[in-house]
């Protein structure tokens, strides 16, 4: 894979794993499943750099912002060995070759299983092929009967399928959010700091500005002081088919981030967004803390 594929796939976030092995062939999906073989779809990344420039100022002034700016346009060129305004066209494309009728994936679970090309492109729609399916014997995940889920298994019907670009039908958001919202508020750290919410087919994460001005004051370690963090909220969205529609991050506000679908014939779950927000911004800092040590500024 080329250093630039690798790039774009890093900014889309995107998460993709095998599943366990299993016989397939082509018959009718049961009716969860909204995708069919033939089926194309195609996802890009879109920043926001006015948002992002206005927001890096706000929080560590326009000399600093314009340093770390500088160092991380230099950076991805002699990554990728392009400008950084080539990474508008990144994206990743996803040819459908085969939907299975249904399978036992446990003895209290009934899915679907899926087997896809994977392609990525670092811009102009030159595409390289990253995953050919007829190279490989198992299905890329499940789509998991939605009916069959309960607050124990409702996790499987996202990130269990291991291919979170799609859903089955009829997954109730509600049930997830709440089951995810448990999860965080198990930690100290994160109860009554980060909240989950179930928005339609999609989900809403919300990351408190106080608990941001935490994470990156506690440690006296950065070398100038942030205070007045807003909110990052990010979200989620499944069409009416279980293909993921778009997903942003926003700070205090404005729109950062957004990945969408481009186009579909007819999925970087909430976490991998917050994460995405928070250490892009301490990286900034980190290179212009580094910067600065090694120069004596």
């Amino acid at each position: 894979m080329k250093k630039k594929e690798k790039f774009a796939i890093a900014i889309l976030g995107t998460l993709m794993l095998f599943s366990i092995a299993t016989t397939n062939v082509s018959a009718a999906p049961p009716s969860y499943v909204g995708v069919k073989i033939g089926d194309e779809f195609i996802w890009r990344a879109s920043l926001n750099m006015a948002n992002i420039n206005a927001t890096a100022i706000s929080l560590i002034g326009e000399e600093n912002w314009t340093l770390g700016y500088n160092m991380l346009m230099e950076l991805y060129k002699n990554a990728t060995g392009s400008e950084f305004t080539g990474l508008a066209g990144a994206g990743i494309k996803v040819e459908v070759t085969n939907v299975t009728d249904e399978v036992a994936v446990s003895p209290y679970l009934n899915a679907s299983a899926l087997s896809f090309d994977l392609y990525t492109s670092g811009g102009n729609n030159n595409w390289t092929l990253q995953l050919n399916s007829s190279a490989i014997s198992s299905p890329m995940g499940y789509l998991i009967d939605p009916t069959m889920l309960n607050e124990s298994t409702i996790l499987y019907g996202l990130i269990g399928t291991e291919i979170p670009m799609f859903t089955p039908i009829g997954l109730n958001f509600t049930m997830l959010a709440q089951t995810i919202q448990t999860s965080i508020d198990s930690s100290p750290s994160t109860a009554d700091n980060v909240t989950a919410e179930a928005q339609g087919t999609g989900l809403k994460f919300t990351v408190l500005g106080t608990y941001l001005d935490k994470l990156v004051n506690s440690t006296g370690e950065i070398p100038f002081n942030i205070t007045g963090f807003g909110d990052i909220v990010a979200t989620v969205k499944w069409n009416s088919n279980g293909v993921f529609e778009r997903g942003t991050v926003a700070y205090g506000g404005l729109t950062l981030i957004t990945i969408y679908l481009e186009t579909g014939s007819t999925s970087i779950p909430g976490y991998e967004f917050i994460i995405l927000a928070v250490v892009s911004g301490f990286a900034v800092i980190a290179i212009i803390y580094i910067h600065k040590k090694k120069f004596k500024i």
